[in-house]
């Protein structure tokens, strides 16, 4: 087992000299994601290679990974275009039970441009919501789309993950932007089989999603979201952003509407539909000398608070694991309340390397997360290393993680 490993490292290393990396640096102040920038996009493709070690525990190696990540986006005629995004994830540990592969469809669908401010795609799309970086209430089709985690990450959470299949309408003007899509009822459970495209983990209602994005000028952006399912009254969002002075970014997100409370779904008790509302605010600071720290407040009125926490992890074991089974797959907050801090460093104090830091805080239990991590940057890949720590009581949100340090080694390398 652990020879094939070694071997698919060594092919790594092989063949990252026949490669080239395709970047640009973002730049430090962008505000809001562009709703139709993808049609833009020239025809182009690329892949990743991703090997790794991960150690937790008091073992001395737990699990080896592989993984291979493919985007292709390709115009087919002038106006018609095919997007395909897919992600293989390869897992061999100790004992052999758990070893694991996993194939996630994140993307594959048809977009058709009647003109340039007017687009139609219709297939397996990732609609990635919101301004927040560590929460995002208003990421309404994130719900059971994970289907393996490679990284904590936020940005790798939003990225590696299932697309919905839906029909989507974009419309563009010089007053803003309209975006109309509908994700129909396909299966009635999700499937955790390997290679399963897995329609009941991200299409097992019918959904819908109005968004309108107006015009407001360079320094600020809104967004209005209305979004509903079967069954149940419609959701509100919004989301702002605001640039603070010549470095820091201010923005809002939040939603809010007619539900059931985390607690009675992951019991799936019957319970009255009642108001909730979630939010995440936060700043952002860049600096000239490429540093970024952002601070971020998380609210969820559909989560516990403190006491009915303490309740619910002091009690019995089954409705204890439920709900917690129930907030990861929904990608909620446990409890009401959590701050979130991400800091990261563009080559820091050495050329081509950046650092990130990350920390989660659970208000309610005071348990935390803290992870780090160091990217190399070569010329065709990446040498990353990550370590994580989660500390709290044993029930407590982070405390009761499997594992209270972990520690990752990664070569990325890109085609």
């Amino acid at each position: 087992m652990k020879n094939r490993f070694i071997a698919g490292i060594a092919l790594t290393l092989l063949f990252h000299q026949a490669s080239a990396q395709q970047s640009d640096d973002e730049a430090a102040l962008e505000i809001a994601d562009s709703v139709v920038a993808s049609t833009a996009k020239a025809s182009a493709w690329n892949a990743q290679v991703e090997t790794g070690v991960v150690h937790a525990g008091r073992s001395s190696f737990d699990s080896g990974t592989l993984a291979f990540d493919v985007l292709a986006d390709y115009k087919v005629a002038p106006r018609f275009r095919i997007v395909f995004a897919d992600r293989l994830d390869v897992s061999q540990g100790r004992p052999a039970a758990d070893d694991s592969t996993v194939n996630t469809l994140k993307e594959l669908y048809g977009s058709y441009a009647y003109s340039r401010d007017q687009i139609v795609d219709i297939g397996r799309i990732n609609v990635r919501g919101g301004v927040a970086l560590g929460y995002n209430p208003t990421d309404f089709f994130r719900a059971g789309s994970i289907r393996s985690v490679s990284s904590i990450d936020p940005e790798s959470l939003r990225n590696n993950r299932l697309g919905s299949v839906m029909l989507r309408g974009q419309a563009l003007s010089e007053y803003g932007s309209l975006t109309v899509l509908y994700s129909p009822k396909l299966a009635n459970a999700p499937d955790t089989s390997p290679f399963a495209i897995d329609p009941g983990a991200t299409n097992a209602r019918d959904r819908w999603l109005l968004t309108l994005s107006p015009r407001l000028g360079t320094t600020s952006s809104f967004t209005l979201l209305l979004y509903g399912e079967k069954e149940r009254s419609p959701t509100v969002g919004l989301n702002q952003t605001w640039v603070v002075g010549g470095s820091t970014v201010a923005y809002l997100e939040a939603a809010g509407g007619n539900g059931i409370a985390l607690l009675d779904r992951a019991l799936a008790r019957p319970a009255r539909a009642t108001f909730h509302a979630q939010a995440a605010a936060g700043l952002r600071f860049t600096t000239q000398q490429k540093q970024s720290i952002t601070l971020e407040y998380e609210y969820s009125g559909a989560s516990l608070n403190r006491t009915q926490w303490d309740a619910l992890s002091s009690g019995g074991a089954a409705a204890y694991m439920r709900y917690r089974q129930w907030v990861e797959y929904a990608q909620e907050l446990p409890t009401k309340q959590a701050l979130f801090i991400y800091g990261n460093w563009q080559d820091a104090g050495v050329a081509h390397l950046d650092i990130s830091v990350m920390t989660r805080r659970d208000l309610a239990d005071r348990s935390h997360l803290d992870w780090i991590e160091g990217r190399y940057r070569l010329h065709r890949a990446d040498l990353i290393l990550q370590a994580q720590r989660n500390a709290g009581d044993t029930r407590s949100t982070f405390g009761a993680q499997p594992h209270a340090n972990v520690l990752t080694i990664k070569l990325l390398t890109y085609f």
